[in-house]
């Protein structure tokens, strides 16, 4: 499942024992640095590149607006989103400079 939007909240890992964790995608916050999709894709498999990662950050060039999407199964051709388990935050909650993901309280902290 792709979740697009600022306003619902992304439920994210609980696999294998772990906890889940809430993720809550602001999209006005988003300059598109795509540091989100790199450290995602280093996390997955050892190697930054935007094709293998969980998160994605869109520009619409036409509009200037941008979008957060978060791959949470793998069914959008990505890798599905683990949530990072055995980190104390998911690393593009952690590495994103602007807070534009963000944990929500009170899940899997």
């Amino acid at each position: 499942v792709l979740f697009r939007s600022a306003s619902v909240p992304v439920k994210i890992g609980g696999a294998s024992g772990a906890p889940a964790r809430v993720l809550r995608l602001v999209d006005a916050r988003c300059t598109a640095c795509g540091i989100c999709e790199l450290i995602c894709s280093q996390h997955h498999t050892n190697r930054f590149g935007r094709r293998t990662s969980s998160v994605r950050a869109e520009k619409d060039g036409l509009l200037g607006e941008v979008h957060l999407s978060i791959d949470t199964d793998g069914s959008a051709g990505r890798m599905a989103c683990t949530g990072c388990p055995g980190e104390k935050l998911p690393l593009c909650v952690k590495w994103c400079p602007v807070g534009a993901i963000q944990l929500q309280l009170g899940s899997g902290q």
